[in-house]
């Protein structure tokens, strides 16, 4: 899926996240987006493209969809925020 959710309003994002995580939940999943935050709400495994190749993230806590508020979530952005900027 490339960038599903960008075009969606903050509610409807979450919502429709949510949805397709659920309905998605025993499939395999390739979703590419600029969104941190949307990254590591619906991921299990994340991976970073970069100039100088592939790049793995730490391991997320927690199965997706992880709640927007969850602190877990949070400091994951957080961590991602440090690392790719």
């Amino acid at each position: 899926m490339d960038e599903p959710f960008s075009a969606l309003d903050a509610l409807t994002r979450s919502q429709i996240q949510t949805l397709a995580a659920e309905v998605l939940a025993q499939n395999t999943v390739l979703l590419i987006t600029h969104d941190a935050a949307e990254a590591c709400r619906l991921s299990h495994h994340m991976r970073v493209l970069t100039s100088s190749g592939i790049e793995s993230c730490p391991p997320l806590p927690g199965q997706p969809p992880r709640a927007p508020d969850d602190i877990g979530l949070i400091r994951s952005q957080a961590r991602f925020a440090a690392t790719a900027g």
